[in-house]
């Protein structure tokens, strides 16, 4: 179960999905640390196989068919642009520490995927997130780490804490992204999984998945409201069968008792006739 989660990009902490979004090597240590140290952002960054969570939430939704272009913005060692490259989608993207000459340029689809969490200024932290929205056409996708056991390790520092490998991670909870996404680009947010966000910049484009996710809704809701119609239609065939077989019984043994014991022969059970008598039938009972 472990890695089937895992390969979907996500990770069981506390009985909580938490999207596997950088590497959290922590510790209970003691760092001497200032506002002027050096973080060493680059080290959060893993090394995928498959694609990361918010691309897999792409993908589910129809947003990697090739039609639209990709940008990683801070897309660490790459992973990401490998896998879509490898399936003919226009991908491109860029990192200060492992793809500092790549050019920032826009797209249809911007990633800023687990980067707001490792930024341990506040005020670059905002940067970097409008800054990816400036670049989207169409939508970007904004994606951090969520509070686990994890928060609890290293060294307390800003807002959030340094580990043994002198890096930084602000644990968000969900409510706290959202409202940290919409309140700096002044925007709505749809959260489409925990950790992730979409922003739409175009708005035909957001009408569209709003529309095709609320289909999605109503096909499951309209499968469930049928199934349990049906399970009602076999409750109330099955109540009226056994009424059915217990009236006949019932009956049966009156007339077996009047007449001191039960029928051996098949002309014995004519007396079985009434006003409202059972048809043998061989098919089961169906309500009309």
């Amino acid at each position: 179960m472990g890695a089937l989660i895992a390969e979907k990009g996500f990770q069981l902490i506390d009985y909580q999905f938490v999207p596997i979004g950088n590497d959290e090597t922590t510790d209970n240590v003691r760092l001497e640390l200032s506002e002027s140290a050096s973080i060493s952002r680059h080290l959060t960054a893993l090394s995928r196989s498959n694609l990361s969570a918010p691309m897999q939430c792409l993908a589910r939704h129809g947003f990697l068919d090739g039609s639209l272009s990709v940008f990683d913005y801070g897309c660490g060692k790459g992973d990401d642009i490998r896998n879509l490259s490898a399936n003919d989608i226009t991908v491109s993207g860029w990192d200060p520490h492992y793809a500092p000459d790549q050019p920032k340029q826009a797209a249809d689809i911007v990633n800023l995927g687990f980067v707001i969490n490792v930024i341990e200024n506040y005020q670059e932290r905002l940067e970097a997130l409008i800054g990816a929205y400036d670049l989207a056409n169409q939508v970007l996708v904004v994606s951090a780490m969520l509070f686990n056991q994890n928060a609890f390790k290293g060294q307390a520092f800003n807002d959030g804490v340094i580990t043994q490998r002198n890096t930084f991670q602000k644990y968000f909870t969900q409510s706290e992204l959202k409202d940290f996404i919409s309140e700096t680009l002044e925007t709505d947010t749809i959260p489409v999984a925990p950790g992730i966000f979409f922003v739409f910049k175009n708005q035909d484009a957001e009408q569209r998945f709003l529309l095709g996710r609320q289909r999605s809704q109503r096909n499951v809701l309209r499968y469930r409201v049928d199934l349990f119609h049906r399970r009602s239609l076999n409750f109330l065939v099955m109540r009226k069968n056994i009424w059915l077989t217990n009236t006949f019984s019932t009956r049966c043994g009156r007339k077996f008792w009047s007449l001191g014991g039960y029928p051996t022969n098949r002309k014995s059970i004519r007396w079985l006739n009434s006003p409202k008598p059972l048809a043998p039938s061989t098919k089961p009972f169906a309500l009309r």
